[in-house]
């Protein structure tokens, strides 16, 4: 199985436009099977959420542990991990994921590497393609 996703552009300024591997996946819902787009981060060890989806997963936030994790320039984050049903392609897995709570505002799904990047999937991002490719090892 291999994946490719092209790159997704942001203007962000008159003259500067920057790149953004997204990446399409399903998450089980209450619902069944949902694509939800993700933001590729190659620098986070957990798949991140925002809170907000939590029921939609069908999760209790209250049921959940509440643990510290590191973010961006050392600021602690307070977060609920819990177990994400995922679908890559037509593979299934369950991997440790994390919400943050949000409080209402955007925040962007984060792909991370744990359960991932360690052993079932490698991920080429082509800059001369522009394409984000992920395929099963």
């Amino acid at each position: 199985m291999s994946l490719q996703f092209p790159f997704e552009y942001e203007r962000i300024s008159p003259t500067e436009t920057l790149f953004y591997p997204m990446v399409t996946f399903q998450i089980k819902t209450v619902a069944g099977w949902w694509k939800m787009k993700f933001l590729l981060d190659t620098g986070a060890d957990f798949t991140t959420l925002p809170d907000s989806l939590l029921p939609i997963i069908g999760v209790n936030p209250g049921s959940l542990p509440k643990v510290e994790t590191i973010g961006v320039g050392g600021i602690i984050v307070p977060v609920r991990r819990f177990r994400l049903p995922l679908r890559v392609g037509n593979e299934e897995l369950v991997i440790q994921a994390n919400a943050v709570e949000t409080r209402g505002k955007f925040s962007p799904a984060l792909l991370g590497k744990k359960d991932l990047f360690e052993s079932k999937f490698s991920l080429t991002i082509d800059s001369k393609a522009r394409l984000t490719r992920i395929w099963k090892n």
